[in-house]
């Protein structure tokens, strides 16, 4: 049995090869994609986010800073891919992208380093249906939450299905009523 699936990334702004943890992407396999309805410090873990796990390792470190080459062959990140997702980044600052402005290690430039990792990932595993399962949902950054402090659990009974994840990202995160941080990926 295979243990890693490369797939090759047309057209992509960081990623020139993914390797995919057997069977995602295999031949003559159909990937689900079921997602937490959860927050996080970035906004909501939906189903783009959600699907890089299945990425093998350092390969799915899309949150590393962009001048990080996150501990991967360097053959298979774009020869010019800082400096496009440094142009990309100007022109959606530009463009009034929600909280691009932002400084600071969790600012725009981070986001949108993130964004283009996330949207190669997108463009090339090609999930049959995206789902986000929301019995429960979690509103705080892992631990710290809106609760003195802390995040908490509640009773959310939501599921969003469909074909196309930023659709069933965009849902959620309407109904999340949360203003994220990655909320710029879908610009």
């Amino acid at each position: 049995t295979q243990s890693i699936v490369w797939k090759d990334v047309p057209n992509g702004v960081w990623f020139k090869k993914i390797p995919y943890l057997w069977p995602v992407s295999a031949p003559e396999t159909v990937l689900l994609n079921i997602a937490k309805f959860k927050s996080h410090g970035m906004g909501m873990t939906l189903c783009s986010k959600n699907l890089q796990g299945t990425i093998a390792a350092s390969y799915q470190q899309h949150c590393t800073t962009l001048q990080s080459e996150m501990n991967i062959n360097s053959s298979h990140i774009q020869p010019n891919a800082k400096n496009t997702i440094q142009q990309n980044y100007q022109r959606h600052v530009k463009a009034g992208v929600p909280r691009w402005d932002k400084p600071g290690q969790n600012g725009g430039l981070w986001q949108e380093t993130w964004a283009s990792r996330c949207l190669d990932n997108v463009s090339t595993i090609g999930p049959a249906l995206h789902i986000i399962e929301g019995i429960f949902g979690h509103d705080g950054n892992f631990i710290e939450g809106p609760h003195d402090g802390y995040a908490a659990d509640f009773m959310s009974n939501i599921i969003i299905l469909g074909r196309n994840s930023f659709h069933v990202d965009i849902i959620g995160t309407w109904l999340s009523g949360h203003e994220p941080g990655n909320f710029g990926l879908f610009h």
